[in-house]
């Protein structure tokens, strides 16, 4: 038992500020330590917590947990909260077309990534470009250029044909005969 000083979980905190690189603690071999990784997104870059990566994997392996809780290792370790930059999915959804399409995967937040050509088809229908509903209006244009579309990591975002009805013509070709005819069109 130690009585110089009061052993808690939490014996060094503190918020990095103003440039600061490192936050040191110390601990005796056996100690339970509990360190937090917490951080504030970056403007126009989302990211996630990933791992910790250990100064010294012998003492003590990376680990996916973000608040993590150990028994202090005999030597000293460097911790470093590892993060990555969301990712998301883009999905095609056919919306009463027929056929198939290949989600674009693993999209970086940051990345500009051009949407896969339309290759969806619908009878009486022309593709118009893709919504962001089933029932909403067109957002993108076919190959349209997109980003930025999720800030939630691993998400998938659907996009959804959008379809404008064709119209045709008929036209009536009219020809002489002897015997009266009548034609019509209604």
């Amino acid at each position: 038992t130690r009585s110089d000083r009061d052993w808690s979980s939490d014996v060094c905190s503190s918020d990095l500020e103003n440039n600061e690189t490192e936050l040191t603690g110390q601990y005796y071999y056996g100690d339970l330590v509990t360190i937090n990784a917490s951080f504030d997104q970056e403007d126009g870059y989302e990211t996630s917590f990933a791992n910790w990566s250990s100064s010294n994997t012998s003492l003590m392996s990376n680990n996916t947990t973000q608040n993590l809780t150990f028994t202090m290792p005999a030597g000293n370790l460097k911790m470093t909260p590892v993060v990555t930059e969301n990712t998301y999915t883009i999905a095609f959804n056919k919306n009463g077309g027929t056929g198939s399409m290949t989600s674009l995967t693993g999209v970086k937040y940051t990345e500009s990534k051009t949407l896969t050509a339309n290759s969806f088809t619908r009878a009486g229908y022309s593709f118009s470009g893709w919504a962001t509903s089933a029932s909403g209006s067109k957002v993108y244009n076919d190959k349209a250029s997109v980003s930025n579309l999720s800030t939630t990591n691993n998400d998938v975002v659907n996009l959804y044909a959008v379809w404008e009805i064709n119209k045709y013509t008929i036209t009536i070709i009219m020809f002489s005969t002897s015997e009266k005819s009548k034609h019509s069109l209604k």
